[in-house]
């Protein structure tokens, strides 16, 4: 039986879906391109993107916040339709995600107009080291977070 409860699930994954793939066409055909040619190795690939096209990048980051926001949504309201608090709880691994997005936005663009505009070769390269290291380590937190909340909603499902 349809009820507003399935309907919300589907309008939230709907949006969840749809937001992804917005975003992956933006990585695959916005930021991709414009951090080639990369002047430094391959994983930067985002610091290069951010220098040269900061308000493309910006929006990139924007549509990402918004993914982590729809997928929020879709497993609050999952939770509720299975009727599993565990599932409700274990999603603070998606506002960390957010958070994630929302440091990548605002950081990423300020590491790269300082590697920019960074006059020797020893700042620009302390100054990838420091930025990377911030973004890892916050992406590694939101990583265990969202594994647990996958796991817990696997095991919930049986």
């Amino acid at each position: 039986m349809i009820t507003n409860e399935t309907i919300s699930l589907a309008i939230w994954a709907l949006a969840t879906g749809l937001s992804y793939v917005v975003l992956m066409a933006l990585m695959i055909s916005v930021i991709l391109p414009a951090s080639k040619p990369n002047p430094i190795a391959e994983e930067y690939f985002e610091l290069i993107a951010a220098s040269r096209k900061p308000w493309l990048y910006r929006l990139t980051i924007v549509i990402d916040m918004l993914t982590w926001v729809a997928l929020y949504g879709f497993l609050i309201k999952f939770g509720i339709l299975i009727k599993n608090q565990q599932v409700i709880f274990l999603t603070i691994g998606l506002v960390i995600g957010f958070f994630g997005a929302a440091l990548r936005l605002s950081a990423t663009p300020a590491i790269a107009e300082d590697y920019r505009t960074a006059k020797d070769q020893e700042t620009k390269t302390s100054i990838i080291h420091c930025g990377v290291k911030c973004v890892a380590g916050f992406s590694v937190i939101k990583y265990i977070c969202f594994q647990q909340t996958g796991q817990y909603i696997a095991n919930s499902c049986h």
